[in-house]
């Protein structure tokens, strides 16, 4: 039975300026309601994909799509973040769009860039019910502030699972992986799929990342009290241990490279990956290429996990909308995320592959994924059968953490680093950057 989903400072732009530009200092009036009036004049609301994945195919469903049969009036942008394209950059040029879309470990960032709006005021002038949402969601939202504000709406939900590549498995004869397995099971499948035949070179097993298998106990980073690093554990050193002896099998490791990294492109477009643990969200893309004619032979099952988490799989993590405080159209933004966690939309997000943010009833469960050409005939147990692990406690530095750790496993696989001095000094770099950010 599925269990509910268990410094960068700004100078241009302060604040009080930020609160101030486009509107963004000017609060809802208290009297509306759910069906209240709002501008019917042409307008075009931009959403910035953060760190949430979302596919083309996927915005055009969940976003374009119900919000011009809603709001005719309304058109919806999908703007992408990159190297050239940041929230800092677009905050300091004022182009920062009307919605936000990120993940759980996405908004501490978008806080201390003062980047989003309270939704309180909105929720009240329209009405909102937040008790349609799955608990797990609206509990996450509480330990965002410590003032009681609203900083988000849950958009779509989100899990882990290991992705396999049924091709790769009967090409060399091994038998499918199977739901329940520890990292130690999954290991040994990595090392039958992990050769070079013909030139061209295959792996077993990419598992996500140090940060990501430090999901699945549900470490923390920064001892939220304290503020000081927790990365020279017991329990870190299991981890990075697991991760690198998965990426020491042979044939990992090319001419002094590592080769794969923490990305999904082996798996999606190489397809020389035979495993890979990742979040749901890639469903998406899987479906996208199902529809371009250029589909994938796969499966998952639930992801490997240490003994110690038995029956779970990573922490949860749901993705959700925020309205950006440079936005000039911040009730029709409102009214455009209350529309999305309606349950027209959520019916249509669900049956799409990703997981709906409202409270959870068999209809719900049994309808997952029913739209998808991709995933009929899946095991969908993967997804149902484990509960995720709790959150963290989530930190401003946590990303900073999440590449200290990661490249401290770099060093150990790479470098001939030993294990205990990169662990060293991996607590050392990150109580440094919390020194730092705190001047």
């Amino acid at each position: 039975m599925y269990k509910p989903w268990g410094k960068v400072a700004i100078v241009l732009l302060s604040a009080a300026q930020i609160a101030g530009c486009g509107g963004g200092g000017k609060q809802p009036d208290a009297t509306g309601g759910k069906d209240a009036p709002i501008s019917t004049e042409p307008i075009t609301l931009r959403v910035l994909q953060t760190n949430a994945a979302i596919a083309d195919l996927e915005f055009q469903k969940f976003f374009v799509e119900p919000v011009k049969k809603k709001f005719p009036n309304i058109t919806m942008e999908l703007v992408r973040t990159s190297k050239d394209v940041t929230v800092e950059k677009l905050i300091t040029s004022g182009e920062l769009p009307d919605i936000l879309l990120a993940s759980t470990t996405g908004v501490i960032p978008l806080q201390k860039l003062d980047a989003i709006e309270d939704l309180n005021p909105y929720i009240k002038k329209y009405g909102e019910d937040m008790n349609r949402f799955d608990p797990f969601t609206t509990e996450g939202l509480k330990g965002y502030s410590d003032k009681g504000e609203t900083v988000a709406m849950p958009y779509a939900m989100n899990f882990s699972v290991l992705f396999y590549n049924k091709d790769l498995f009967d090409k060399f004869g091994v038998a499918y992986p199977k739901d329940g397995m520890t990292w130690d099971d999954a290991e040994a499948i990595a090392r039958k799929l992990t050769k070079n035949e013909n030139g061209v070179p295959y792996r077993g097993l990419n598992p996500g990342g140090v940060d990501l298998m430090g999901f699945g106990l549900s470490l923390p980073y920064v001892d939220k009290k304290t503020n000081k690093a927790v990365l020279q554990t017991d329990q870190w050193r299991m981890v990075m241990e697991k991760a690198l002896a998965l990426y020491k099998i042979p044939g990992y490791v090319v001419d002094g490279k590592f080769l794969g990294g923490q990305g999904q492109g082996y798996f999606l477009k190489d397809r020389t990956w035979a495993m890979i643990g990742a979040w749901g969200d890639m469903i998406g893309s899987l479906e996208q290429y199902q529809q371009e004619g250029n589909p994938i032979n796969w499966d998952m099952v639930t992801l490997p996990n240490f003994k110690e988490a038995k029956g779970f799989v990573r922490e949860g993590d749901f993705h959700m909308l925020h309205i950006s405080r440079l936005s000039k159209h911040k009730d029709e933004a409102f009214r455009v995320l209350s529309h999305i966690a309606s349950d027209e939309v959520q019916t249509i997000i669900n049956k799409s592959g990703r997981l709906t943010v409202l409270k959870k009833t068999p209809e719900y469960q049994k309808s997952y994924g029913a739209d998808l050409q991709t995933i009929k005939g899946k095991n969908l147990n993967a997804i149902f059968g484990v509960a995720p692990n709790k959150l963290h406690p989530l930190t401003e530095y946590d990303g900073k953490a999440r590449g200290i750790i990661n490249d401290a496993a770099t060093s150990v696989l790479l470098k001939n680093v030993d294990m205990n001095t990169a662990l060293r000094t991996a607590q050392e770099q990150l109580e440094k950057y919390i020194q730092d950010q705190q001047k």
